[in-house]
């Protein structure tokens, strides 16, 4: 690995926290956002719980998004 691909993993890895800090607030709720994006959508139907469900599964959603859209960026301009 050279030191270009370390540095942009670090950097990558900085702003995918700060994503999560800004979207979901706190570790806590990417935690409760990464169960709800993995859990089928039946299951919190069922439970009665699709407005989290929704609400969580798509601010996950966003911010990987965001991040492949910025990784691919930089593979285009550094590589």
């Amino acid at each position: 690995m050279s030191a270009k691909s370390i540095l942009l993993i670090i950097v990558n890895i900085v702003i995918a926290i700060g994503f999560i800090k800004m979207i979901l607030g706190n570790f806590k709720n990417f935690r409760k956002a990464f169960y709800y994006f993995l859990m089928p959508d039946i299951i919190s139907i069922i439970k009665k719980d699709f407005h989290n469900d929704f609400t969580y599964s798509y601010k996950l959603l966003l911010i990987l998004i965001i991040m492949v859209v910025i990784v691919l960026l930089e593979v285009k301009f550094f590589y």
